[in-house]
């Protein structure tokens, strides 16, 4: 009776472990592909402008990636980028990287461009200047998101809802 008791109580633990392990989140991989989060994100805002959207399924997926960062691109395993196509500063990026230690630098670099951007629009579009100085970065995982959009806090709300 012994045995069958420790075995029982054993059971027991292995269930409740996850149980409480299935409760804890994701393992940071979601089921929805880069672009579908953008498209998603986009979507939720109605005044999101007319946008250009950039994936790791185009023919020049590489040198695309470019207008978003300098980071390496052998370090990405997929990738979304919408942008206003009349030259707005509303853009949104999600980017899956291959190993989730890399999130730190890759956000160093979408601060730059987002830098680059605030100093591009000062000399044609200053009134999108506070967009740009009020975008988000966040990561969850090995995917780190970039929102510029007057909605950022739906956006992200969004983007978080992926990984729940």
């Amino acid at each position: 009776m012994r045995v069958i008791y420790k075995n029982a109580i054993g059971f027991g633990c292995c269930f409740l472990l996850a149980i409480i392990l299935s409760a804890c989140g994701s393992s940071g991989q979601v089921s929805e592909s880069a672009s579908e989060m953008v498209s998603a994100m986009v979507s939720a805002d109605a005044s999101f402008p007319e946008y250009t959207l950039l994936t790791s399924d185009d023919a020049d997926a590489e040198l695309n990636f470019t207008s978003l960062s300098d980071f390496s691109y052998s370090k990405v395993a997929e990738y979304a980028y919408a942008y206003s196509s009349e030259g707005l500063a509303e853009e949104v990026a999600v980017v899956r990287l291959k190993d989730s230690s890399d999130a730190a630098s890759f956000m160093n670099t979408l601060t730059k461009h987002v830098e680059s951007r605030i100093g591009t629009m000062e000399a044609y579009a200053p009134d999108q200047v506070s967009v740009l100085e009020n975008h988000i970065l966040t990561h969850e995982g090995a995917y780190v998101c970039l929102i510029v959009s007057e909605k950022n806090g739906l956006q992200k709300s969004v983007f978080q809802d992926f990984f729940e």
